[in-house]
């Protein structure tokens, strides 16, 4: 992303039923980014987007890797609150065609090769396992950045933890007033 201006978060899903090893049940959690793009052109885009999939593999296959949609601006809160969700479970499917069997007309699914996702909130089974991979990980550091959205994400940071920074300096037994100051409780 050198030379982009972007900011955005990692996300980690959990693929309930998809695993990277073929044949096996285990559970994937697949880390991927969701980023905001700026001050570039569709040609610039389009062309990073399909080295990174000409480039790697998808965790499912005849999906890509990577994708890009330009955002209208009333979309825009939405899709900010869209990169800061919390870890969601995705399922994946094989699609299927009805097909018409030629000599006894019977009408069949058949397995086309291609394959859809969807999400749904964690159970909590896997709000524990969320927990166990997310533990070390804090939301500040899942966010990323460059170009111009480094200052942005410097600004974020500041003002997210300012509550943490006061507390580590005055203690847990001292609050805010409304002007601000340090209260002893």
């Amino acid at each position: 992303m050198q030379g982009y201006s972007y900011i955005g978060m990692t996300e980690a899903a959990l693929y309930s039923n998809w695993s990277m090893k073929p044949g096996s049940k285990d559970k994937t959690v697949l880390w991927h980014v969701h980023l905001f793009v700026w001050r570039t052109n569709r040609a610039s885009l389009k062309a990073l987007v399909d080295e990174i999939n000409n480039n790697h593999e998808s965790l499912i296959p005849t999906l890509c890797p990577a994708d890009y949609r330009q955002i209208p601006c009333d979309h825009f809160i939405g899709k900010v609150l869209y990169l800061l969700k919390s870890p969601q479970e995705y399922r994946v499917w094989s699609s299927k065609d009805e097909v018409v069997d030629p000599e006894t007309g019977e009408i069949m699914l058949q397995l086309n090769g291609r394959y859809r996702q969807k999400s749904r909130a964690l159970r909590p089974v896997d709000q524990v396992r969320a927990f166990r991979f997310l533990r070390n990980r804090y939301l500040d550091h899942l966010m990323l950045a460059g170009g111009e959205g480094k200052a942005l994400l410097t600004a974020i940071r500041w003002k997210a933890l300012e509550p943490l920074r006061f507390h580590q300096c005055y203690g847990p037994f001292v609050r805010r007033s409304s002007g601000g100051k340090a209260i002893r409780k």
